[in-house]
């Protein structure tokens, strides 16, 4: 957060800290379900994410129609997602070659 010059707040640092240990994609419900035990409410998850996204720290993944998804944006992490249609198990994929 130092980097983009955002104000560090214990709600932005905890839903970073939780996405930071992510290796895929998570739900907007997952990162509340992880932040609430430390008191940070449902709007602040949603605008925190939102600030995110616009400082390009998260990108959204759009998996579903029914739910948002986000990750980290890593340096030189180019992948695509794979969607199981039974389990809906999401696995990045690196090959850009299909």
């Amino acid at each position: 957060m130092e980097k983009k010059a955002i104000k560090k707040t214990p709600g932005r640092t905890f839903i970073l800290e939780y996405l930071q240990k992510q290796k895929k994609p998570v739900d907007m419900e997952s990162i509340y379900q992880y932040v609430q035990k430390y008191s940070i409410n449902q709007s602040t998850v949603y605008r925190t994410i939102n600030l995110f996204i616009q400082e390009g720290i998260v990108r959204p993944v759009i998996i579903s129609k029914d739910k948002l998804y986000i990750e980290l944006v890593r340096e030189n992490d180019h992948h695509h997602h794979l969607i199981c249609t039974d389990c809906q198990k999401i696995e990045d994929f690196d090959l850009c070659e299909i």
